[in-house]
């Protein structure tokens, strides 16, 4: 229901308008997360391979991000393209997010090496 209601939502001029906005968002949160997730984790003490898989399962956003940015536009506090941007990167990060998960074996691999 959760992937059909944000079908629903989803504006694909969005991506014709902003495209570099989108981009730029889609890139910071990805990375972000997945930083922030791989550091808090080990920090937490979870091995190496645990903190990897937890960042790189964890670098999608979802309605959390939808509830923020209507309450901003609701209150006028953002722009109205908050929301569709929400939209958008929330598509683009959930069909990157089983790549990802795909990847971070391998990507342990790589860093287990490396260090």
């Amino acid at each position: 229901i959760f992937f059909v209601s944000i079908g629903v939502l989803f504006d694909p001029t969005v991506f014709q308008n902003h495209t570099t906005t989108v981009i730029v968002v889609v890139l910071a949160t990805i990375i972000g997360k997945t930083v922030s997730t791989l550091l808090g984790s080990i920090l937490a003490g979870q091995s190496l391979k645990t903190s990897i898989q937890a960042g790189m399962s964890l670098a999608q956003i979802g309605e959390f991000s939808f509830i923020i940015a209507a309450l901003g536009m609701g209150l006028r506090a953002t722009n109205n393209i908050l929301f569709p941007l929400a939209v958008a990167v929330c598509v683009i990060t959930s069909l990157f997010s089983t790549f990802m998960i795909q990847l971070s074996g391998p990507l342990h691999s790589l860093v287990a090496r490396k260090l």
